[in-house]
């Protein structure tokens, strides 16, 4: 007979990937698992483990630190806690763990998984940076040049756990909006890599051409790749090309006018065969709904390049 799983009254969507330490308290006590006593000395021990952080970092005048300086402090301490936290199987489990153990050793364990995590994304800058791809887009150059070794320099797990400096300038093609701190990093690094891999599919002349435009220099370089090698399969044609000319436009618009954008992803997912939950998969319904809204419209002016 097959075990029966017993199923985790706090379910991930109770639980916020920034704050996780926050949010499974919080779920805590609107699950019942945790008692309103039970809360309050949880709160106690974590501000009882502030003070001793505090005191390791500015010394036993703790009573001089800023207000502001302080709640940085508490917001990294909470942060390094759930990034422990969140190795548990599930949010019952998590629970558990910080209910049952002394907040100092999570708070240990937790800071040497941000030391592991921070040479993950020492790894993966320089594959990043080995793998960019040549072009005039001034937010990729940079992102995928000085920005991870920046943070790399700059990260402070000790107080600024929950830091992750400035990536606004380059957004990947898959948002990150679940994660901070060295987490956000690392996925933000991961994604640009496999962007990377995806571009040097393609021959470097067809993709310099490609970005060569206004979208080219300020956009994601992978999503106009993508989009075109994407174009390619609508018009019948191999993706291991990039170029499309005016009757390749004609011939998708006469084979997939009326097409929901559900039926363009799906299309597309099987000719390009990616694997289910491959990064480039995950980007084909924001593909699909911008080349179904083109095909509706009838042109593909700022989607595709057509030559």
């Amino acid at each position: 007979m097959a075990q029966i799983q017993k199923r985790s009254l706090i379910t991930p969507e109770m639980l916020d990937g920034k704050a996780f330490a926050e949010s499974l308290l919080e779920a805590g006590l609107e699950t019942g698992l945790l008692s309103e006593t039970e809360h309050a000395k949880l709160q106690y021990s974590l501000l009882e483990l502030l003070a001793s952080r505090l005191e390791a970092l500015y010394g036993k005048e703790t009573s001089s630190v800023p207000d502001e300086v302080a709640g940085e402090v508490f917001e990294s301490l909470l942060y390094t806690l759930g990034a422990f936290l969140k190795t548990a199987p599930d949010g019952d489990a998590a629970l558990a763990m910080l209910r049952e153990t002394d907040p100092a050793f999570l708070y240990q364990k937790g800071l040497r998984r941000l030391q592991i995590l921070t040479r993950d994304v020492r790894v993966l800058a320089g594959e990043v940076f080995t793998t960019r791809i040549p072009c005039r887009n001034g937010f990729y150059n940079t992102a995928t040049g000085k920005e991870l070794y920046g943070f790399l320099r700059s990260y402070r797990p000790r107080s600024q756990a929950h830091q992750h400096g400035q990536f606004v300038y380059y957004a990947t093609a898959l948002p990150c909006r679940d994660l901070a701190g060295v987490e956000y990093i690392r996925r933000y690094a991961l994604s640009l890599l496999w962007e990377n891999r995806f571009c040097g599919l393609f021959s470097k002349e067809e993709v310099a051409s490609l970005l060569d435009s206004p979208e080219g220099r300020t956009e994601n370089i992978f999503s106009l790749v993508l989009k075109q090698a994407c174009g390619r399969v609508l018009a019948g044609l191999s993706p291991g090309s990039l170029t499309l000319t005016a009757e390749d436009a004609e011939t998708i618009l006469l084979l997939h006018r009326g097409k929901p954008e559900r039926e363009l992803s799906a299309f597309l997912q099987a000719e390009l065969r990616l694997p289910a939950g491959s990064y480039p998969a995950a980007c084909l319904p924001a593909v699909g709904r911008e080349l179904a809204f083109a095909i509706k419209r009838g042109n593909f002016r700022g989607v595709l390049k057509v030559e």
